[in-house]
């Protein structure tokens, strides 16, 4: 018999003996396989085409064949399951498209597990990369698509890699956000289907920030004022892009203001503005769709205000009684902040983009 961990285009499993079979009960391998303890993988019939002898480890070529039933126990004497209906399974749809070549499409099925699943849906996708693209020099990869949780939710894919390790790099664009879900605190959520669309290039793609200016430099109080972002390729090319912020109506401290990547926007978080972490699953599930993009440009206004972090809420820029308040609460987790975002906005563009500047800037009031 045979135990099924990834089945379609790409298969992957285990093959050995059956021990005993008792009506529907299946007893097999006379060993465990993963030694998971309760599971629920796909049961097969499978056929050994021929044995490889050797005094130190002889090898059997073996072949899955038809779904006989679900494998519900991986135990330290043994494996088991019961004949009939398969377990519920991941699909796994991918779809390479590529200007040297026609779309190639993909469809896989995966085990459900809560250790395994989230591995092997990467290691489906990394392979069906690595079979129609080159792994060694550069490379572009978009990629976009949607993993389905059904009722617990869907999380949105859509990020761009370039230069060298791109393929690792777009099958982990599934592997983290079903770890996280798969892992979460509150309840089991397993992905029912995965739908990804890569789309590649064997060209370098990317712009570094080289420079950042407001339209004034006496930005007032409540007002809209032009943010220019000078944007320079690899190829040496300038290009200027644009995008409005609106000034706070107040504010304490002194601000500055931070046009960043997506890696150093994540690294100044968890550095000094510490995010709060999210609170129930719904949560998680809003975190993960809105996670740091390589092709985004991100606009943080800071204030050097100290904020606070309560019951994983971020509280930025707070009076200093308000603080105390919170403090004196001992019923849920407080964090100190050293700086504060008191104005957020994104620019999405069609390249991955790197570099970062801030600057400190002084508002005036509004004229009357």
């Amino acid at each position: 018999m045979g135990v099924s961990l990834i089945s379609g285009d790409f298969e992957m499993g285990a093959t050995g003996t059956v021990t005993y079979v008792d009506g529907q009960h299946v007893y097999a391998f006379g060993h465990p396989f993963l030694n998971l303890g309760p599971t629920s993988m796909v049961m097969r019939q499978a056929h050994i085409f021929s044995i490889l002898p050797s005094l130190d480890s002889s090898m059997k070529i073996a072949g899955m064949g038809s779904v006989v039933g679900t494998l519900t126990q991986d135990r330290s004497s043994a494996i088991g399951g019961m004949l009939g209906a398969p377990p519920r399974e991941l699909h796994v749809s991918v779809t390479l498209a590529s200007g040297r070549s026609p779309d190639q499409r993909f469809a896989f099925s995966i085990v459900h597990d809560p250790a395994l699943t989230p591995l092997f849906a990467y290691v489906a996708v990394l392979n069906a990369l690595a079979s129609y693209e080159r792994q060694n020099g550069v490379l572009t990869a978009a990629t976009t698509g949607t993993i389905d949780f059904g009722a617990d939710g869907r999380i949105a894919i859509d990020d761009i890699f370039t230069g060298d390790g791109v393929s690792a790099n777009a099958a982990a664009t599934i592997l983290a956000p079903v770890t996280a879900m798969v892992g979460n605190e509150w309840h089991r959520a397993m992905p029912d289907a995965i739908d990804l669309r890569v789309k590649l290039s064997e060209q370098q793609t990317g712009s570094a920030i080289e420079r950042a200016w407001l339209d004034t430099t006496r930005p007032v109080y409540g007002a809209t004022h032009t943010l220019h972002i000078l944007l320079r390729n690899y190829r040496g090319e300038n290009e200027t892009v644009s995008l409005p912020v609106t000034m706070p109506a107040q504010s304490s401290g002194s601000l500055s203001v931070l046009v960043s990547d997506a890696p150093t926007l994540t690294a100044l978080e968890q550095r000094e503005i510490k995010p709060g972490r999210p609170q129930s699953l719904p949560d998680l599930v809003n975190t993960l769709n809105h996670a740091r993009r390589n092709h985004t440009i991100y606009v943080r206004l800071l204030s050097s205000a100290p904020g606070t972090v309560a019951g994983g809420e971020t509280l930025p820029a707070l009076p200093g009684s308000t603080r105390e308040v919170l403090s004196a609460d001992r019923s849920q987790s407080m964090a100190s902040l050293s700086r504060s975002v008191v104005g957020s906005w994104e620019l999405q563009l069609d390249r991955v983009v790197r570099g970062s500047r801030e600057w400190p800037i002084t508002l005036t009031p509004k004229r009357q």
